[in-house]
């Protein structure tokens, strides 16, 4: 057991350019930040228990996933936010709903406001709204903080993550990008041209989410009703020319395909395991190849030890190898709740493709009416392409 300011010092420690280049100060950090991210384990289980008691009634297919934070991504918030210490952080345990729509997020949002567990001092609610006012990078997703209890009554805070599958999509293609290309695009240090691209796809695919039902139609019916918008809104139009010219330049829809294609998962038996568990993914970018190692929910600590150990091999200069420990109710869904660490972008290529689509159609009057004949878009659209 660590005392509060030894988990403090750990904190700075990390801030220090010194601590990757002293594998003894690294290890002994290191073990500590275990031990404070293991405290959020329990809390994190009364977190996630409380979130399924609220979305079940709301949304039944609504997919849940939880994590303790990674110790790159501790790190780097540590050194953005160099007040921040280690032991006030507010995400190092963090839980994941993802539904099916903007409606249904806004109804778990204003029942979670009514629970004790995320009321401070009985009153005031912590809540970040990045659906209404998106990060810089373009990010969409209602985050708000709740203090949860361990078994000794200790209380940690946890964050719980609300968000729309489209919102999923697009934020799984950022972080496989991150990974694939050595970026951090995340936190605004990636490459302007890619940063440019997710912010502006980030408002197309928003005005995709706003539409009634969008999941749920086929690729048809979702085209008509973008389009619809498109006609309606000048400047999303424009943000759609401009998303498709910037998808060919970059090459986006290829080089998500070649990531995808090159990452050999050393055991396909994932979509077998129907039990809910812990998974500990461990990528080789060097080699493109994942391993992972399946721990069932009664065997969390011996899962943390072995996070643990895995995050001091993966300091090695030498190796690009990243690790992580994620949670979810059935192990074979894990590709759902965490498409990036298997580099699955299907989804957000297939949302792509449809602004490809309509960008086309913009371009050929020939196609456009040709496409007006067959699915009734909008009279006005015709004067638009005029």
């Amino acid at each position: 057991m660590y005392s509060g300011k030894q988990i403090t010092k750990a904190g700075r420690n990390f801030l220090s350019d010194e601590i990757m280049s002293d594998p003894e100060l690294f290890s002994k950090t290191l073990d500590v930040l275990s031990y404070w991210r293991s405290c959020h384990t329990e809390p994190l289980e009364n977190a996630l228990k409380r979130l399924r008691q609220t979305v079940k009634g709301i949304d039944k297919n609504a997919l849940y996933a939880k994590r303790l934070k990674r110790y790159p991504s501790i790190q780097l918030k540590l050194r953005r936010f160099p007040e921040m210490s280690l032991k006030n952080m507010q995400d190092v345990g963090g839980c994941r709903v993802i539904v099916a729509n903007s409606k249904k997020v806004e109804q778990v949002v204003r029942s979670l406001r009514t629970k004790p567990e995320f009321k401070s001092m009985g009153t005031s609610v912590r809540h970040k709204d990045y659906i209404k006012t998106p990060k810089l990078d373009g990010y969409r997703s209602y985050h708000i903080i709740g203090n949860f209890p361990d078994n000794a009554n200790r209380t940690f805070r946890i964050e719980v993550q609300i968000r729309t599958k489209i919102q999923h999509y697009w934020a799984t293609a950022l972080e496989i990008i991150d990974l694939f290309t050595n970026q951090s695009l995340k936190t605004n240090q990636g490459k302007k041209a890619w940063s440019d691209f997710f912010v502006e796809i980030s408002t197309q695919y928003a005005a995709m989410d706003d539409i009634h039902l969008f999941s749920n139609l086929d690729n048809t019916k979702k085209l008509k009703l973008y389009l619809s918008r498109l006609v309606e809104n000048k400047g999303l139009a424009s943000g759609c020319l401009d998303v498709v010219k910037m998808s060919r330049k970059l090459k986006v829809i290829e080089k998500l395909n070649a990531f995808a294609n090159s990452l050999q998962i050393v055991d396909q038996a994932l979509k077998d395991i129907k039990v809910s568990g812990y998974i500990l993914i461990k990528i080789d970018l060097d080699e493109h190849l994942l391993n992972y190692e399946i721990y069932e929910e009664s065997d969390s600590k011996e899962a943390e030890f072995k996070y643990t150990q895995a995050e001091k091999e993966s300091a090695d200069k030498k190796k690009s190898i990243m690790v992580a420990l994620v949670y979810t109710d059935h192990v074979n869904e894990i590709k759902q709740a965490y498409p990036n660490f298997f580099a699955d972008s299907s989804q957000f290529i297939e949302l792509l493709n449809i602004i490809h689509d309509a960008e086309e159609l913009f371009k050929s009057r020939a196609q456009s009416k040709l496409f007006l004949e067959k699915i009734l878009v909008p009279a006005n659209f015709q004067n638009y392409i005029s």
